[in-house]
């Protein structure tokens, strides 16, 4: 977030202190000031599919999956929420 930041992509993060029961109402409310949403998780998109669940299709949602036990690299992340960027519609952008 803080990187994307810098880079003047208007970045927010939702760090939930538990994963049950899903906190329906924190990501409603964040993605309704997103324009983008990027779920990153180190499992098999369980999460990422509880956030379409929620958000429906009112954002893109891309998701970044690792299995593997090693962190997800913040470049990867990173390139996600440029994907993001690129899959919102230029007159619905907002930038620093």
């Amino acid at each position: 977030m803080r990187t994307a930041r810098r880079e003047g992509v208007r970045a927010g993060l939702l760090r939930p202190r538990v994963l049950w029961p899903f906190p329906d109402t924190a990501v409603r409310r964040a993605a309704a000031q997103a324009r983008a949403v990027v779920v990153a998780e180190m499992n098999l998109g369980q999460w990422s599919r509880e956030v379409e669940r929620v958000v429906g299709d009112r954002v893109p949602i891309l998701a970044v999956h690792q299995v593997n036990s090693t962190p997800i690299e913040p470049d990867r992340i990173l390139g996600e929420v440029h994907q993001a960027l690129e899959a919102v519609p230029v007159s619905a952008r907002r930038t620093s």
